[in-house]
């Protein structure tokens, strides 16, 4: 068996695509980061460390058990109070992970619905949420729409769940989400969305429901891991689906809650959206970045999120290219299969609150 194990390791090599822990500390290594998710730099604001350092002090570290038996403290109370409001939902139910939220969501749902339709360039975390729950799935072509509408004419069951992430994890394209919600409002199905990547970002930071007006989404999951720079995530919706959610998702019964002073410190981060400039910082750093990628001809599709990808193809000589950047100064993420097909490998580049004019013009300069 050894030897089998060896040997996988060996042609996973080969083929580009071995992957490795580097312990990294952008204050020490002297790298310009465009790889963090932590798109506000809310991870070191003096706010949000004093809310999570008043939480310890306050709570303690961990949270003592599952949320179900002695972990949910009036830290996470207060934290889900806060995201139902900003989001505009009736309620909201906190995960220790957005991964753990997903699988949740779809485990709960199981009973209730007899298809899943999902996005081809799904985040990992809603297939395997599928996939756990054992309800039949198909795949609908990237942001396509039409491809849907055919997919469910052939679906001879009524009770079906459309998900779909709104800004793609990998490339940072958006879902043609107010077309989705119209197609719920003719088919009566359940639309789930995972704002992961636009919470934070799109509509003030309030995320996609605010930007695209979507008010008739029952299905609403983010984290805190991203734009907020926390940890965690959670699902909003109306009392009754929340309620679902809370009774029969395995992943948030049968895991020791968020922490309390993480939880502390994530309302902590959407006060600072609420109070401060930070997300027209961020998005006057996209909209500088789009600008300079159109005027300098850079090989990359501008999107209007965080998110920025350059297609390389290649798995090894994106690797490659990668580590060439990286010698000059400047941290990209490396996204190689199979987050994404095989020969569409990809430089990704994340665009953050805390960059200047003069770094983004040094990393598209290398581009």
């Amino acid at each position: 068996m050894q030897a089998d194990f060896e040997k996988t390791l060996q042609e996973r090599k080969a083929e580009g695509l071995f992957r490795e822990r580097k312990i990294f500390s952008p204050q020490t290594d002297g790298l310009v980061d465009f790889a963090s998710s932590d798109y506000l730099g809310l991870s070191q604001h003096p706010l949000v460390k004093k809310a999570c350092i008043e939480g310890v002090e306050r709570f303690g570290v961990g949270s003592g058990g599952s949320a179900m038996v002695s972990g949910y403290h009036v830290a996470h109370q207060a934290l889900e109070e806060k995201v139902a409001e900003f989001v505009g939902k009736e309620r909201a139910i906190l995960f220790p992970s957005g991964y753990g939220a997903n699988l949740g969501i779809i485990n709960a749902l199981s009973n209730h619905v007899e298809g899943i339709f999902q996005d081809k360039n799904n985040h990992a975390s809603l297939l395997d949420g599928a996939k756990l729950s054992q309800i039949p799935m198909r795949r609908y072509l990237h942001n396509d729409c039409h491809s849907l509408r055919l997919k469910l004419q052939g679906w001879k069951h009524k009770k079906v769940l459309i998900g779909t992430e709104s800004v793609f994890s990998m490339e940072g394209d958006i879902a043609p989400l107010v077309a989705l919600q119209e197609m719920l409002d003719v088919e009566q199905h359940l639309l789930m969305i995972d704002d992961a990547h636009g919470f934070g970002v799109l509509g003030a930071g309030r995320g996609c429901l605010q930007e695209y007006s979507l008010s008739q989404v029952p299905i609403y999951m983010a984290t805190f891991s991203k734009a907020l720079g926390g940890v965690g995530g959670f699902v909003a919706g109306d009392d009754a689906m929340i309620e679902m959610i809370l009774q029969y998702a395995r992943s948030y019964m049968y895991t020791t809650a968020m922490p309390p002073a993480l939880a502390w410190a994530n309302k902590a981060a959407i006060e600072v959206i609420e109070q401060t400039n930070v997300v027209d910082q961020l998005w006057d750093n996209i909209r500088y970045f789009t600008e300079q990628v159109e005027r300098l001809g850079v090989c990359c599709e501008p999107n209007q999120s965080a998110i920025q990808a350059v297609v390389v193809g290649d798995a090894v000589r994106a690797a490659a290219i990668c580590e060439k950047i990286k010698q000059q100064g400047f941290l990209v993420g490396l996204i190689r299969p199979p987050s994404v097909p095989k020969h569409r490998s990809l430089l990704r580049i994340n665009v953050r609150a805390t960059q200047t004019k003069k770094q983004i013009d040094g990393l598209l300069r290398l581009l």
